[in-house]
């Protein structure tokens, strides 16, 4: 199942004054309340899906996702598909104009430095990304040409998968000194940061996309990861906007004034991994697979767990690289599951362990069943009987 993030912000009011919300108009400040913090504010090391939330803020690629989910041009101002088809080139060009936050051009030997430092195993986590680029040619100041080893499908549609950061400065600074003042070209700029606490931001005045100019000056995240706090904050006006509404508060929310609620598909997915890759585990049967995807009532957990914030799907999520909107879920059929199973050997079903993982909202290390650290929980529960 793919789950839904919830937003709530002040409705917008119109006048002479401006545009603002209810409760901030004519302030020039926007306050935020996210319910997870950032592992860290650098993108070439970064590997957790909540860094974004902070990144995105201050760095970019040279495609992005609009609103619609459509992938479109960013940074790149362009770019063709040439080589064989065995071993594809990338030809880019970059934008005219573009700046980082201390005002220095950005240029293909920046992009250059990011690839090579996001493809080294000593210094970024998600190498495999960039595994399959034998070459970045640099042409001139803003053209460069990526040769790969192989087609790789994944590439284009994880927006090339590298984040523009400037080498002068990080190679000065170092990855230490990066991550605690980091510079983008983003369309706000780091001010300062207060770990477990906020992250404070200004307005680009450089920023090369004038559409999307931020139209406050600051911006101010505040990390709240307890719900009912952050619900409280702004119920009483301490913040502006919200994310990770509760999905048991949605109705409650919809019908305060001034309040405008959105929820979109979050890429938070909910499901269950059967091992079918080890050995003598009875999940190698594809018909106690398919029993277990009968006998779980998924429809009835988004209705009544998920508070209708859910979305049904088959193997790939909607908008991920490889989704088939042909295939279809099997339905809820209890019956058909213990049919599966009788047929499978296990008329009376079988016992098997279980574990659940559990990502906290603040960044967190913990040890493993098999003494191994990491940044999401699994924890053994008792036998399951299926």
């Amino acid at each position: 199942m793919l789950t839904r993030r919830s937003f709530a912000a002040g409705l917008p009011v119109f006048g002479a004054g401006g545009i603002g919300s209810a409760s901030a108009q004519g302030r020039d400040t926007l306050t935020v309340a996210l319910g997870a913090e950032a592992t860290t504010l650098d993108p070439t090391i970064s590997a957790a899906g909540v860094d974004y939330y902070m990144i995105g803020n201050l760095f970019e690629q040279l495609t992005r996702p609009d609103p619609s989910g459509q992938r479109v041009k960013w940074l790149a101002e362009k770019w063709t598909i040439g080589g064989t088809p065995d071993k594809p080139i990338i030809d880019v060009t970059l934008r005219e104009g573009l700046l980082f936050h201390n005002n220095t051009p950005v240029t293909s030997t920046d992009l250059e430095f990011a690839q090579r430092v996001m493809g080294d195993p000593k210094h970024a986590r998600n190498v495999h990304q960039q595994e399959y680029v034998e070459a970045f040619e640099v042409v001139d100041a803003r053209r460069f040409r990526l040769h790969f080893k192989q087609p790789d499908a994944l590439y284009l549609a994880l927006n090339f998968t590298f984040w523009a950061v400037p080498k002068a400065y990080y190679e000065q600074v170092g990855k230490e000194g990066f991550s605690k003042a980091p510079i983008g070209t983003g369309p706000w700029k780091f001010v300062s940061r207060s770990v477990h606490e906020e992250l404070r931001l200004e307005a680009f005045e450089g920023y090369w996309n004038k559409e999307h100019r931020p139209r406050v000056k600051n911006l101010v995240i505040k990390v709240i990861p307890e719900d009912l706090t952050r619900v409280a904050a702004f119920k009483t006006g301490a913040v502006d906007w919200i994310d990770a509404v509760p999905p048991s508060m949605l109705a409650d929310f919809a019908k305060l004034p001034g309040v405008s609620l959105k929820a979109v598909a979050s890429g938070n997915n909910l499901f269950l991994n059967l091992a079918a890759d080890q050995p003598g585990s009875p999940f190698k049967d594809v018909r106690v697979r398919r029993a277990a995807a009968h006998a779980i009532d998924k429809d009835a957990i988004i209705k009544k767990v998920l508070f209708g914030q859910g979305e049904r799907y088959t193997e790939v999520a909607p908008g991920t690289p490889g989704y088939d909107p042909s295939l279809k879920p099997l339905p809820y059929d209890p019956k058909k599951a213990r049919e599966l199973l009788r047929e499978a050997g296990y008329p009376n079903g079988f016992d098997v362990n279980c574990y659940k993982q559990i990502t906290s909202a603040c960044p967190a290390h913990w040890v493993s069943p098999s003494g191994s650290s990491s940044g999401n929980t699994p924890s053994a529960t008792p036998p399951c009987r299926c």
